[in-house]
């Protein structure tokens, strides 16, 4: 067989805890070997998910965010409890945190220097949320691993003991939601909405019949008969920051945003016909300028500002 004919020898190297009994040499042990496979893998968003896994960073969020989509996300490369459909990949979760988080951020509640008494920067432009998630990825690991968000327990598992970051993870729990929801009701909110009508360039209808594809949304996997580009969603999803607040050391939503987002879309999508049009439909080129997110919190701003006129 082919065994007889492989006649050369291939090294092997084992990396082995010095006592396997020992539960904390193991967890410092699994993150020595994480430092050591990114080194030989130059793969450093791997490095940075797989650290701040094993650390616990996540944990909270996990905790979170309802648990069918929880078990969409892959907390581990290639490892997730729901193995139906297209995994949810934590960079996506992390980079929807910086939402909320930029609010404290605003407030100046995050960590203005590490530990060690480096100073920190948790300024970040919102086109990062679309275009550069392993870069906030990192400054995600970055904030959690100050001492006054979080502190090792138990070997290198870290616990959040920060309430207003807290906060932040309660409001995230609701955005992969309110994204999906922006996902399915785009569609027919640009048609129904002031300005120019019918089918942008991009956004193919597919039929569900005849055996063709259907779409599904990003993160809870609902059906629809569109592909919407995340270039197109990302803004408006950015522009809801408007209907957060910071109060009492905390942060809340001042209104229900699905219900803002069921009165209000169909206008913020007519606004958003705009910035499409500039950028001639392009939802890369929406998504990676900062003024598309600017213009949808202002768009935000114009709608809340309509629902306390009509109460009046």
């Amino acid at each position: 067989g082919l065994r007889n004919d492989l006649t050369f020898k291939v090294p092997v190297e084992l990396l082995l805890p010095s006592d396997s009994g020992d539960g904390q040499v193991i967890e410092e042990f699994t993150m020595a070997l994480i430092d050591i496979c990114a080194a030989r893998n130059n793969n450093s968003q791997l490095t940075t998910e797989a650290k701040a896994n094993q650390r616990g960073f996540y944990e909270e969020i996990r905790k979170r965010l309802p648990q069918d989509l929880a078990k969409r996300v892959e907390w581990k490369t290639n490892l997730r409890e729901d193995d139906e459909g297209k995994p949810v990949k934590v960079p996506s979760i992390i980079a929807l945190a910086w939402i909320p988080l930029s609010i404290l951020n605003d407030h100046g509640r995050l960590p203005a220097e590490s530990e060690s008494g480096t100073k920190l920067n948790f300024n970040f432009q919102p086109q990062k949320i679309y275009a550069s998630k392993g870069q906030l990825s990192k400054l995600f690991d970055r904030l959690m691993d100050c001492p006054e968000i979080s502190r090792p327990v138990d070997g290198p598992l870290h616990e959040l003991h920060c309430p207003e970051i807290g906060s932040a993870f309660d409001i995230l729990a609701d955005l992969p939601e309110l994204y999906d929801k922006i996902f399915l009701d785009f569609p027919q909110a640009y048609n129904n909405s002031p300005g120019e009508r019918g089918n942008i360039a991009l956004l193919k209808q597919v039929l569900y019949n005849g055996g063709k594809k259907s779409f599904r949304s990003p993160y809870f996997g609902q059906p629809s008969a569109y592909m919407v580009p995340d270039g197109y969603v990302t803004p408006v999803v950015y522009g809801l920051k408007k209907l957060i607040s910071f109060r009492n050391r905390e942060l809340h939503w001042d209104v229900d945003p699905k219900a803002f987002l069921d009165r209000h879309l169909p206008s913020l999508i007519g606004a958003f016909k705009m910035p499409m049009k500039m950028a001639g439909s392009d939802p890369q080129k929406i998504a990676k300028d900062r003024v598309s997110y600017t213009f949808m919190e202002g768009e935000t701003e114009k709608a809340m500002l309509r629902d306390k006129l009509s109460e009046i």
